[in-house]
């Protein structure tokens, strides 16, 4: 027996061990397969239709849901982007500004398929957070992180969110630290007048609401 022959007998007996294991048969179409793998909440990549990662994301009502309700407020879509996370991971559509920090923009509102709501903005430069709010040496910071729930509704065209607050904030090792309340400043080193966990609270943005006063607020 030739080392391929034998390679290729190795990984049919390796297909027949997870189909026994899956409950798959003989029978089963392709088709017949993936949906009763996706039953068993497998995910699962046809080669056969190509699909992109952001056409398998706009599969999940929820997004789809979220990216109409987006366009039907005329949110450019050059700053929408639906897409799995990397490796796979969890879908999510994210909006973002036109100001660029970076790798990123300096506004990120990010929808996920699980329904959590995040905020990502990234400071224009580095704030130094003082040793008596951290107790860890004064820390700078670079981007901050509010968190809450979201739900999109087909029917009234609304996109409402809640328990929407500041969740963390990320230092110059791009390590998540506590969400420590301090006052920002702005480039000429003057203090914003507010701290960091009121944010949106300056646009009557409070812990719920309708999405497109945080999205208004970005762009």
């Amino acid at each position: 027996m030739t080392l391929m022959t034998k390679k290729n007998k190795l990984i049919q007996e390796e297909i027949n061990r997870v189909k026994t294991i899956m409950g798959l048969t003989e029978q089963m179409s392709v088709d017949g397969c993936i949906d009763y793998l996706e039953d068993l909440n497998y995910n699962i990549d046809d080669p056969s239709e190509e699909v992109s990662g952001t056409e398998k994301c706009l599969k999940k009502n929820i997004l789809k849901c979220v990216v109409s309700v987006l366009k039907a407020n005329n949110v450019d879509e050059n700053q929408i982007i639906t897409q799995p996370f990397t490796n796979g991971g969890k879908c999510y559509t994210r909006v973002t500004n036109s100001k660029d920090r970076g790798r990123l923009k300096s506004g990120n509102l990010t929808f996920w398929e699980n329904g959590v709501l995040t905020y990502i903005g990234i400071f224009k430069g580095w704030q130094k957070v003082p040793d008596n709010i951290t107790n860890e040496g004064d820390v700078k910071i670079g981007k901050f992180q509010f968190e809450g729930r979201y739900r999109c509704d087909p029917s009234s065209g609304k996109i409402t969110y809640s328990f929407f607050k500041l969740a963390g904030l990320r230092n110059d090792k791009n390590k998540v630290t506590d969400p420590y309340e301090f006052e920002p400043k702005d480039s000429s080193g003057v203090g914003v007048g507010y701290h960091i966990g009121e944010y949106f609270k300056n646009d009557n943005i409070g812990e719920s609401g309708d999405v497109m006063r945080i999205i208004n607020k970005m762009i």
